[in-house]
């Protein structure tokens, strides 16, 4: 059910601030689904 760190790393490794959106989208779905913030998913920048 959770992620492990090594995978969240890695998924954002190669990722552009361009391309990473959807990424960041599917963080903060698992943060509402799971109740675990993940700092990848920019907070601080959504609007």
């Amino acid at each position: 059910r959770s992620m492990t760190q090594e995978t969240v790393t890695t998924s954002f490794s190669s990722i552009s601030s361009i391309e990473e959106t959807d990424e960041i989208k599917r963080y903060r779905y698992f943060w509402w689904k799971t109740g675990n913030i993940h700092p990848k998913a920019r907070w601080e920048e959504a609007t």
